[in-house]
């Protein structure tokens, strides 16, 4: 039975990635491709295009989204924590430390996140995952934000 589930788990969630890969690689052996510029389309047109439609056709409830922010929210917060904590114990100076909470904390959700929710859990999920994604990303932001200043005060930064 076990055997079963992670060959399920594999040809459903891990061999589309693969054969996306192998596309890629084939079509970079046999065509001329600038790389960069897909990249750079991907990252700056395609991903918000994508984060944004899914969004703004979402069914999820104001309160579903607020439960989805207030989790990220505290797992950012636990994740802050625990590394500050770890480097007080560890007498880390106080600029090594904001790098380690900026480091550890920050969340790797972008395409490749949604991607894998998508093929993992179907469309249903990819909603909350665009979600998780841009609320992620701007509490990191903010945050990094903060930490990378040498001012103290929120509103100076």
């Amino acid at each position: 039975m076990f055997i079963i589930t992670v060959l399920q788990i594999f040809t459903t969630n891990i061999v589309p990635i693969l054969l996306i890969m192998l596309a890629g690689w084939a079509l970079a052996r046999h065509f001329d491709v600038d790389v960069q510029s897909i990249g750079k389309a991907s990252f700056y047109i395609f991903s918000p295009a994508l984060t944004f439609r899914l969004i703004y056709n979402s069914d999820i409830s104001a309160s579903d989204s607020l439960a989805v922010l207030l989790a990220i929210l505290a797992v950012f917060t636990g994740v802050a924590l625990s590394t500050w904590l770890i480097a007080k114990l560890l007498r880390i100076g106080r600029l090594e430390t904001k790098s380690l909470i900026v480091s550890s904390s920050g969340p790797n959700m972008g395409n490749y996140g949604l991607s894998v929710a998508a093929f993992a859990f179907g469309d249903v999920v990819l909603e909350y995952a665009a979600i998780i994604m841009v609320a992620g990303t701007i509490i990191y932001n903010l945050i990094a934000a903060l930490l990378s200043e040498r001012q103290t005060n929120f509103r100076q930064t």
